[in-house]
């Protein structure tokens, strides 16, 4: 009967300790697209951590949500085959006495060990909101506000001010941009010309990660968003184009990555015809007077080496300080035919 009282008490503790070290699993990660929720899975395991994934529903939306419990795989099923062996007194003179002494130490540190691992404190977020009010009173929220703080920010312990941090900064789950490409597709950021904030992961740099007063969760409107980089002076001239003193810039241009160099939407005129469908049907260059025009096709550029002869041989994309965005001095179109063919 001791021994069978003895046995059960042992599985009765390692049951609590079990369950406490479930109970306090710590959320590392949470995905939209479930391919990425396993391959973190599996490189956690791969590890040697105790990884699992969990599937929740937030306000009608599935997310993959991925959990690794404090300490190792392994003691947990090493514990078991330790308590059997003290139960037989008669061996204690030879090979019984060794074996019950790693047993009380194994009991004595079950329960420390959730300590050493202290997660990250979950509070609700509406505590949050208590101190981070303003980031969430923007015209536009990020829709990762709906999941809660804790989709992003795993490594926050709350419990204490300042909070104390865990993993990438600001208790992220990763740093950007694999943390975005959780829930946004990566293949969209993929091209042959990646804009440079992508390519270094300064998603941040673009967009705000809370809310914003501004479309997209910009930082601030166009151009003058894109002037944080590019500089300015190049587009302030006399004349200015329309989609650039309009700050619609992401009319020609893709913000994130395409196949097309300059990130262009479209290659070469194809582009200008969007806007400028009528060019061929009127008096210009590319048509002539008289039928015959320059051919935007299959033509060198003269005075640009290297470069086919296009709407850009003769006109400038953003601003210009001649007529009709000229790329060079010129006060009529005739002016500017001299400087290819002589007179």
């Amino acid at each position: 009967m001791k021994r069978l009282a003895w046995l059960v008490a042992t599985a009765m503790l390692l049951l609590l300790v079990a369950l406490s070290a479930a109970q306090e699993a710590k959320q590392v990660g949470s995905f939209s697209v479930k391919a990425n929720a396993e391959a973190l899975v599996r490189k956690l395991q791969a590890e040697g951590k105790d990884a699992f994934l969990k599937q929740v529903v937030v306000k009608g939306k599935v997310f993959y949500r991925v959990y690794v419990r404090p300490g190792p795989k392994e003691p947990p099923v090493a514990k078991p085959e330790a308590p059997p062996e003290p139960a037989p007194p008669p061996q204690e003179v030879k090979e019984a006495e060794p074996e019950p002494a790693p047993a009380p130490p194994a009991a004595k540190e079950a329960p420390p060990a959730p300590k050493e691992a202290a997660p990250a404190v979950a509070i609700p977020d509406s505590e949050c909101t208590m101190c981070h009010q303003p980031l969430t009173q923007g015209k536009v929220v990020h829709t990762a506000l709906q999941m809660g703080c804790q989709a992003c920010h795993t490594g926050v312990d709350a419990s204490q001010l300042p909070h104390k941090f865990s993993g990438a900064s600001k208790g992220l789950s990763a740093e950007p941009p694999q943390l975005c490409f959780g829930c946004h597709q990566q293949k969209d950021f993929s091209a042959s010309t990646v804009h440079a904030p992508v390519n270094l992961g300064m998603c941040t740099s673009c967009h705000n990660p809370h809310s914003s007063a501004e479309a997209k969760l910009l930082v601030s409107a166009m151009p003058e968003l894109c002037y944080q980089c590019h500089d300015q002076g190049g587009f302030q001239k006399k004349v200015v184009h329309a989609p650039v003193a309009t700050g619609a810039c992401t009319d020609c241009h893709a913000p994130h990555a395409r196949n097309n160099p300059k990130l262009l939407l479209r290659r070469g005129p194809l582009l200008c015809r969007k806007c400028h469908p009528r060019v061929e049907k009127r008096p210009h260059a590319v048509v002539g007077f008289r039928g015959r025009g320059h051919p935007l096709r299959g033509k060198k550029d003269p005075l640009r080496e290297g470069k086919p002869f296009e709407c850009l041989s003769c006109h400038l994309p953003h601003a210009s300080d001649w007529a009709r965005l000229f790329r060079y001095k010129a006060e009529s179109s005739f002016d500017l035919c001299l400087h290819c063919h002589q007179m």
